[in-house]
């Protein structure tokens, strides 16, 4: 089970907290980011960090090297307390923000078991995790948005261009644009067709687009958003995002003097990291 970035619910949080998780469970353990949107915090665990955590909580869903189907019903439940679902709650403690913070899940489950307690304690990232984890997929994914947008545009000159091109072939073989569209209120008051302009008032396929008179409508616009619904709308593409940034990777001061030019590859479920020589390492959002 994987995730974008998510709004962490608010029912554990006072009025002037705002964070928002990403998380991913799987077989072999589990890795969950935090951020206000200027740090980060991280907790990892592996399979066997996971089952001395259960034993030593005691906690009400005990994995075990023998029954690995205890370990996805776990995590299946933890996973309900960052959507509030289920009836899971969760309680926050970021005193010590600056240094951890903690997370204390709490999930139901079916009687005579006991609700499931789980403590997450997640530590302040290192000074590369917002780059790694938050700034560069942000950017990556504004980038790929104008990209979009610009192909976007594109794809509707041309098919004006198409639209005018199909229409001058229909009023050379005599046929009105009134038969295409008879349904449409307009009385000629000529013996002369109407006209693609005189259309387009009713039929909005029809008008040229405006890329100009476009844009300045949607700068001169605005909106007030709800910080979840922000959150949400930001990451929705996320996981359809594949991009390829030059020049960026994290390499040490002492390697400063064999540098190698570096591509990252971002599908928003990873980063590859990729130098000339082929060797390549892997590093998870």
């Amino acid at each position: 089970m994987t995730s974008n970035w998510i709004p962490l619910p608010s029912g554990g949080l006072r009025v002037d907290q705002r964070y928002m998780v990403k998380y991913r469970f799987e077989s072999l353990g589990y890795t969950i980011f935090l951020s206000d949107a200027s740090r980060i915090w991280t907790e990892s665990l592996d399979y066997a960090q996971i089952l001395r955590r259960a034993k030593i909580e005691e906690c009400s869903i005990t994995p075990s090297e023998d029954d690995p189907n205890q370990l996805s019903i776990l995590l299946e439940k933890l996973a309900d307390v960052f959507h509030a679902r289920h009836g899971a709650t969760f309680t926050f403690d970021d005193l010590e923000a600056e240094k951890k913070i903690s997370i204390i899940a709490t999930s139901p489950l079916p009687k005579p078991l006991s609700p499931l307690t789980w403590f997450f304690n997640l530590a302040i990232g290192p000074a590369n995790a917002m780059r790694k984890e938050l700034v560069v997929p942000l950017l990556s994914l504004s980038y790929s948005q104008s990209e979009r947008i610009d192909e976007l545009l594109s794809e509707l000159h041309e098919k004006d261009s198409a639209i005018s091109r199909i229409l001058d072939k229909f009023g050379s073989q005599n046929i009105t644009l009134k038969s295409i569209f008879p349904t449409v209120p307009i009385s000629r008051t000529s013996k002369k067709d109407i006209t693609r302009n005189d259309l387009s008032q009713h039929v909005k396929g029809l008008r040229p687009f405006d890329d100009k008179r476009w844009q300045e409508t949607i700068a001169s616009s605005s909106q007030e958003v709800e910080y979840d619904t922000l959150i949400v709308g930001a990451f929705k593409t996320a996981s359809s995002t594949n991009i390829f940034v030059e020049g960026f990777g994290d390499r040490s001061r002492d390697d400063a003097n064999r540098r190698k030019p570096l591509r990252t590859q971002s599908t928003f479920e990873g980063f590859q990291v990729q130098a000339n020589d082929n060797r390549s390492s892997e590093f998870d959002l």
